[in-house]
């Protein structure tokens, strides 16, 4: 699970007629963990660190949009800092940011998109002990990525769409490099847009993942193929209820032999519901193939459940309160320099009350409780955390 599932307050956007969006915002995360190292007492001393400590993350958050002409160009991010009181080699930048170019011609509408990130792992991923100094903790993870996706017709109608995608996931800790991989994504599709229906997309799709530094026995680079058939199916009821729902069928070929296939279906389900003017219900749910960046393994299933809802208390107040699940097996597990994870239950029960000042200047009090339980004990931890995050609007 992310460790940063604070509530952030939406910032002000500086709009114009013409489309033009600008949204800066400056925000000041203050947390407590009472187990800021994901680990019990004996195995967070045992990797150098403690369990309760302080953090501050100092951010900038931005999404502009510029129109140019009938075409429109995007990026948005955050570019921060974490600083520890008491485990300080865990102090690390975090920068996330994504950009797009969309094209409106006559006949297809291209869109180029591209992506960065970094950040240090989370602490419940990294298993390694017996690794010396901070290689036992410290890790950075850098996600590069591009793309481009093409949808020919006409606004509403049939859409023949094809895209492709291209990311690669890169690890600084020397043992965890035979984590990094690189995954090539091909779709092709055929499209339906109206304004009573809504979009379906019906669409078969190839992803190729190698580990460039796993080598097979029988010569060339460790992964595995997937192909997969699906339909994706988005539409807004109203103005109360919009959803979006995807099918898959999936089956997963591993390079590796001795590794197990995955032959099954893959959905997920992300459903907004509007009850009142106060109360707003949010519900998802997923399964998803996938490779794990922190873990040695070369694959795995995840199953995700969320459900949360935003309460407005007063025209400046606001209430959340929230709840997520994530099951996890893995696959093709590596022998490591600590214990192995194999499969995880992770689970997160969390709250948030925003108070806006004014339209520039929002405070928001977190609270949650984090649960995760797995194969072996070393991996097993309970964390309470609470915190305040400010927010400034330019």
């Amino acid at each position: 699970m992310g460790s940063m599932l604070l509530v952030a307050a939406p910032a002000m956007a500086q709009g114009g007629t013409d489309g033009r969006r600008i949204d800066i915002k400056a925000s000041v995360d203050v947390r407590h963990d009472s187990n800021a190292a994901r680990a019990s007492e004996a195995n967070a001393a045992a990797r150098g660190l403690v369990q309760a400590d302080e953090r501050v993350a100092p951010s900038l958050n931005f999404d502009l949009s510029v129109p140019l002409g009938p075409h429109k160009a995007s990026l948005a991010g955050e570019v921060g800092y974490t600083f520890y009181r008491r485990n300080t080699q865990l102090n690390r930048e975090r920068i996330a940011a994504e950009g797009e170019v969309a094209l409106n011609l006559p006949v297809c509408d291209p869109k180029f998109s591209a992506n960065y990130s970094r950040r240090q792992s989370d602490l419940g991923e990294i298993g390694i002990i017996n690794a010396t100094g901070t290689d036992s903790v410290r890790n950075t993870e850098t996600i590069r990525g591009g793309g481009v996706t093409i949808a020919c017709g006409k606004d509403i109608g049939l859409r023949p769409t094809v895209s492709a995608d291209y990311k690669s996931a890169s690890n600084t800790q020397s043992v965890r490099r035979l984590n990094n991989h690189e995954i090539t994504t091909y779709l092709g599709g055929i499209g339906y847009v109206h304004p009573s229906v809504g979009e379906l997309l019906v669409f078969a799709q190839k992803r190729i993942t190698r580990f460039p530094n796993q080598t097979l026995v029988t010569g060339g680079r460790d992964g595995y193929d997937v192909t997969a058939y699906g339909a994706r199916f988005t539409r807004n009821i109203g103005s109360r209820l919009r959803g979006t729902v995807e099918i898959t069928k999936v089956d997963l070929s591993p390079r590796r032999a001795g590794v197990a296939q995955f032959d099954n279906i893959n959905w997920s389900a992300d459903v907004v519901a509007t009850i009142s003017s106060r109360l707003q219900l949010h519900a998802s749910t997923s399964k998803e193939v996938t490779s794990p960046l922190a873990v040695n393994a070369l694959y795995h299933a995840a199953r995700h459940y969320a459900v949360d809802g935003d309460y407005a208390l007063s025209s400046r107040l606001n209430l959340k309160l929230g709840y997520t699940r994530q099951n996890r097996d893995f696959y093709g597990v590596l022998p490591s320099l600590g214990p192995v994870l194999t499969n995880d239950t992770n689970e997160l029960l969390f709250s948030a009350l925003q108070f806006e000042l004014n339209r520039r200047l929002q405070f928001t009090l977190e609270a949650g409780h984090e649960r995760r339980d797995a194969n072996d004990s070393f991996f097993n931890y309970r964390n309470t955390r609470f915190g305040l995050r400010t927010d400034f609007s330019f």
